[in-house]
């Protein structure tokens, strides 16, 4: 790969077709091994069925099935655009002593639980862990857990940071677990 990724921003791959799934997948890697904090967008323009947890799991920001009219694609990449986390000016910090989230105006009190969960996910190889991965981290002698107890946690956690700071932090990733927003959360 003759590009240089290691100063990029932002990175658009685009899967054009089923057979490109593992291109797009080992070059989504190779730029983040190289630049963690570049805004990665796959871009889906094939017809066929799509699973985008490869994707988030390899590193992507952000996983968009493009629709076919033009007025809809264009819709559709202009909201992602504008929500993307570099687009963001929002910064919080994880006061883990405290049990604080904390922004440069206003601070929320979370409980020990949510301060584990975001923890674990900040420090998951691309910010995502399965469901069962964070029951592990929030209590390692586990045998069973009730997703649906976990669930509503993290439900609340993120309508608290909505409510607060008006951004989406923790991104459910379907079939798989959750994912943090990369670059707002400082350690």
């Amino acid at each position: 790969m003759a590009c240089d990724f290691s100063t990029t921003e932002t990175a658009f791959i685009e899967v054009n077709a089923p057979e490109a799934v593992n291109d797009s997948l080992e070059l989504l890697k190779h730029i983040r091994t190289i630049n963690e904090a570049a805004c990665i967008y796959i871009l889906v323009t094939h017809n066929k069925s799509f699973n985008s947890t490869h994707y988030y799991l390899a590193g992507a920001d952000h996983c968009i099935k493009l629709p076919i009219d033009p007025l809809e694609k264009q819709a559709l990449l202009s909201r992602t655009l504008a929500e993307s986390h570099w687009a963001t000016t929002t910064h919080l910090t994880l006061d883990r002593t405290r049990l604080l989230l904390c922004s440069a105006s206003q601070k929320i009190d979370i409980s020990y639980t949510e301060m584990i969960i975001i923890d674990a996910l900040l420090q998951a190889p691309q910010h995502a862990l399965s469901q069962d991965s964070i029951a592990k981290t929030l209590d390692p002698n586990i045998v069973f857990y009730d997703p649906r107890a976990l669930e509503k946690t993290i439900s609340r956690l993120r309508t608290k940071i909505k409510k607060y700071y008006h951004l989406e932090l923790i991104f459910s990733v379907r079939a798989f677990g959750y994912r943090l927003r990369r670059g707002t959360i400082q350690e």
